[in-house]
C-alpha cells in the first residue's frame, strides 16, 4: 500500500487507523468472552481445557491487535509516512491470525452446541 506524504498535517488518518485496530481487537475479545462465558452460563462449574485455551488465545490475540494498532497510529501521528505504509508480513500475519481465531471460535461453538444436546 502506498500513501501520500502527509507532512505536518496528518488529517484524520491516524484517528481512523486507531479506531479500526481498536474495533478489531474489541471484536476479537468479545467473541472470545462470549464463547468462554457460554460454558459458565450453561450451569457447569468448570471449563474444559480446550475452551479455556481458545478463550485465552483469543484474548491474547486481541491484546496483540490492540498493541499493533497503537504503534501504527503513533507512527502516523508523529512521523512522516513512508512510501510503504505496512510491511507485508504484518498484514499477512494479522489476517492469518484473525482467520485462525475465527475458525477456532466457530469450532468451539459447534463443539459446545453438540455437547449441549
Amino acid at each position: 500500500m502506498v500513501a501520500a506524504d502527509f507532512g505536518a498535517d496528518p488529517g484524520l488518518q491516524p484517528e481512523r487507523t486507531a479506531l479500526s485496530w481498536t474495533r478489531t481487537s474489541v471484536g476479537l475479545a468479545a467473541n472470545g468472552l462470549l464463547v468462554g462465558s457460554r460454558e459458565l452460563m450453561s450451569g457447569t462449574d468448570h471449563w474444559s481445557l480446550a475452551l479455556a485455551l481458545v478463550t485465552a488465545v483469543t484474548l491474547g490475540a486481541a491484546a496483540v491487535v490492540f498493541w499493533i494498532g497503537r504503534v501504527r497510529s503513533h507512527r502516523l501521528r508523529h512521523y512522516r509516512v513512508p512510501r510503504r505504509v505496512s510491511q507485508p508480513i504484518v498484514i499477512v500475519g494479522t489476517g492469518l491470525a484473525v482467520t485462525v481465531l475465527c475458525i477456532s471460535l466457530i469450532l468451539a461453538a459447534v463443539r459446545l452446541s453438540i455437547a449441549g444436546r
